[in-house]
């Protein structure tokens, strides 16, 4: 004959030998969420870091593209500042005749 303590000892058994299709569920929900919630958020963070890499190296050569316009800038108005060299300008482009630019070169140079 069986006890009662023996037959909830049993009960007890087969309750837990149950659960292992709750574990098993909790084990594929798991996972579930690493591939949900997880794995997109460190895409998004290294897409994130991808991005601002990129912005910040496009930037930088605007700012290159920038000093390299303003130089040129300050070359050509240093070249044209210079009365003797638009005197040549005009004459080269001919605006003016040979004449003229002797007569405003002979006297720009006294």
């Amino acid at each position: 004959m069986v006890s009662k303590n023996e037959n909830i000892i049993e009960e007890q058994i087969e309750e837990l030998e149950g659960s292992s299709s709750a574990v098993t569920v909790l084990i594929i929900l798991g996972i579930i969420g690493l591939f949900f919630y997880i794995i997109p958020g460190i895409l998004f963070f290294v897409i994130a870091a991808i991005v601002s890499n990129s912005r910040k190296s496009s930037a930088a050569s605007l700012r290159a593209q920038l000093e390299s316009i303003k130089q040129s800038k300050e070359n050509k108005s240093s070249v044209t500042n210079n009365p003797l060299d638009i005197l040549k300008k005009q004459f080269a482009e001919g605006k003016i005749d040979k004449k003229t630019y002797l007569e405003k070169k002979k006297v720009l140079e006294d």
